[in-house]
């Protein structure tokens, strides 16, 4: 159907213009902005004199860790957990271990030696170990005369030495705030 009037002619191409318009408004695409964390978890002041030291580990690290730090035992840290413990100025050594059922615990990270100043706040960061998938026979199904057949088994193995304490700073430390939660130090660890 043709329009013959002039006034249903220019009703279409009204239309074509806005359907131009409207197609060409949503090939825009609005100027990228970084994300920022909209929330941001309150830290803890050191008390004067002293240092604070934030203890992170990456959210999706799924080793439940026990922390020491000069000897002592400061926390059990499970997965998606942090803490924070007060320290005096002086070299301190940070230790991440693991715990195993049948042995006795082994080292996630070398030990860390942080240099504390007073009244300052540290974020120490262990991220996610390294994993591979390693494949082995678990054992042999008999077949009847056909012989047997080997049972096939894939486990995780997390690559040994591949987590590395890292210090950071309080932006980056946010964002592993923000992932976590807190899980209150030992006792004496304070």
């Amino acid at each position: 159907m043709r329009c013959t009037s002039e006034a249903g002619r220019r009703a279409a191409r009204r239309v074509v213009g806005w359907s131009l318009a409207w197609g060409l408004a949503a090939c825009t695409v609005p100027p990228s902005v970084p994300y920022t964390l909209d929330q941001q978890t309150p830290l803890q002041d050191p008390m004067p004199g002293t240092a604070i030291l934030y203890l992170l580990r990456s959210p999706y690290d799924g080793q439940d860790l026990t922390i020491v730090v000069d000897g002592r035992k400061v926390a059990d840290l499970p997965k998606m957990k942090y803490t924070a413990i007060t320290l005096k100025p002086g070299t301190h050594a940070v230790v991440a271990t693991v715990k195993h059922v049948a042995s006795a615990d082994a080292p996630a990270a070398p030990p860390y030696a942080l240099e504390a100043a007073a009244d300052q706040r540290y974020f120490l960061v262990l991220p996610e170990a390294e994993v591979h998938t390693s494949t082995g026979i678990a054992g042999f199904m008999p077949m009847g005369k056909a012989g047997v057949m080997p049972i096939f088994v894939t486990r995780d193995v997390i690559d040994e030495g591949s987590q590395r304490w890292k210090l950071t700073n309080e932006e980056i430390a946010q964002w592993y705030l923000f992932y976590t939660r807190p899980v209150l130090p030992e006792r004496d660890a304070l």
